[in-house]
């Protein structure tokens, strides 16, 4: 009789412990967070945290469920004592993740645009608005969608993370990223997510006002050293009526003699004194340009075409659009140039390009965007480049077809391609394969 009331007292006593535990580790998951809670602007609430119990989570909750009715119908006082822990250490788990995640917030740092197949930053800063919780094991997730052209592409996440992050303090995660076609990309929404301390969930929220935009510029081609005489060459199948420049403007070339007539400003005193005359510094003078580039950006919509064809032709397409984009880069490097850019596409638009960098900003972001076109006549277009350029400015057109004289002619607009300074640069002719050398990351690699 004595025996069977000591096993009772000690089995009550083992439910107690187990109970006891289990609080213990309610208490602390519960009131761990909300002593340690800290105002917040309103701001930071307007993210929601979402949880949700990872595999081991899953296999830790069957696992105490188990352990319960194996304790209560079998009264195996072990069985309980280990489910408490184990219910306890999962609502810990909840309750720390979550408050973590509650007390960060997510900075973007205004990307930069970036070239075709060339690496790119994206940079976040984590804040820790916590003054006594530290955070650990910080994931970022951040989507990346691509513009609404390129239908085969699937939106893809790129991912950084922070270890670890003290009260009141911050850090910088960053990872890079390579887009091989151009277009205007959209990044975001942005996941911030952890799993500490035990991983049996994890806690979420998507920070609001994150979202950005980045422009992929289309590849550069390398051209070749003479591309200059090229273009202002008209043998070469192009025309450019130009302007040479001070000699101020130009590069410094070398040294010669002094001649009557030169500028005090271009005495090289060093040489002087070494050679005992005076010796002056020679510049190399360059052309000003002042033309109306204008880009094709068509391509022949027929029913015969086969799969493979219709894929050369858009090759071509943004071959063309990649040499428009060579050649703004290289003639926006002058400051004294002066190019009328002209796209025909799906819209017809136009800008003037100088060597400022908000505008060659513009003007490749211009061409980034632009969306290819069935066929179109352009002496429109034509007569708006005229228009914002200049009368009597050479015209050359980047245009991934052979010329056509009915794209040149209109009988509404008095303007005929015969009358105008027009030079048709085709990426099936002899100029184009002589301009162009090859891709710029050929060059690199």
């Amino acid at each position: 009789m004595k025996r069977r009331l000591v096993k009772r007292l000690q089995g009550e006593f083992a439910k107690l412990v187990a109970l006891g535990v289990a609080c213990f580790f309610t208490c602390l998951s519960l009131g761990t967070p909300i002593l340690f809670r800290k105002r917040q602007p309103h701001s930071e609430q307007e993210a929601a945290v979402a949880s949700r119990l990872s595999r081991l989570g899953l296999h830790v909750g069957f696992i105490a469920i188990f352990a319960v009715l194996g304790g209560a119908l079998r009264g195996f006082n072990l069985l309980l004592i280990v489910a408490g822990l184990l219910v306890g250490a999962l609502i810990l788990q909840w309750r720390f993740s979550r408050r973590i995640v509650e007390l960060l917030k997510l900075t973007r740092i205004e990307p930069s645009d970036a070239f075709s197949g060339t690496p790119f930053t994206l940079i976040f800063t984590v804040s820790n608005l916590s003054r006594w919780i530290p955070a650990w094991l910080i994931l970022l997730e951040d989507k990346i969608s691509p513009p609404a052209e390129l239908k085969h592409l699937q939106p893809v996440a790129g991912q950084c993370g922070v270890g670890f992050l003290l009260p009141n303090s911050r850090r910088e995660c960053q990872y890079q990223c390579v887009i091989h076609q151009r277009g205007r990309y959209h990044l975001g929404p942005t996941k911030l997510s952890t799993g500490f301390p035990f991983g049996f969930s994890t806690a979420r929220k998507r920070p609001g006002g994150q979202e950005a935009d980045v422009y992929i510029y289309p590849r550069l081609l390398n051209l070749s050293p003479q591309w200059q005489r090229i273009i202002d060459s008209r043998s070469g199948g192009l025309a450019s009526t130009s302007k040479r420049s001070g000699v101020s403007e130009g590069d410094f070339y070398g040294l010669r003699e002094w001649q009557h007539g030169d500028s005090r400003r271009w005495v090289h005193w060093r040489t002087t004194a070494r050679l005992d005359q005076l010796a002056v510094r020679q510049f190399e003078q360059q052309r000003r340009h002042e033309m109306c580039l204008l880009l094709d950006a068509s391509f022949l919509a027929t029913a015969e075409q086969g799969a493979a064809e219709q894929g050369a032709a858009e090759q071509q397409v943004e071959r063309a659009i990649r040499l428009a984009a060579t050649l703004v880069m290289k003639l926006s490097q002058v400051p004294s140039n002066r190019i009328t850019l002209v796209v025909v596409g799906r819209e017809t638009k136009q800008m003037v390009v100088t060597s400022a960098p908000h505008s060659l900003r513009d003007a490749m972001r211009l061409l980034a965007e632009v969306a290819p076109a069935p066929v179109t006549n352009l002496v429109p277009a034509l007569a708006t480049g005229l228009g914002l350029a200049g009368s009597g400015r050479p015209i050359l057109v980047v245009s991934p077809h052979t010329p056509d004289e009915d794209r040149l002619t209109s009988s509404a607009l008095e303007l005929r391609a015969d009358q105008l300074d027009l030079r048709w640069l085709g990426m099936d002719g002899g100029a184009a394969q002589a301009l162009i050398v090859g891709d710029a990351l050929d060059a690199t690699a």
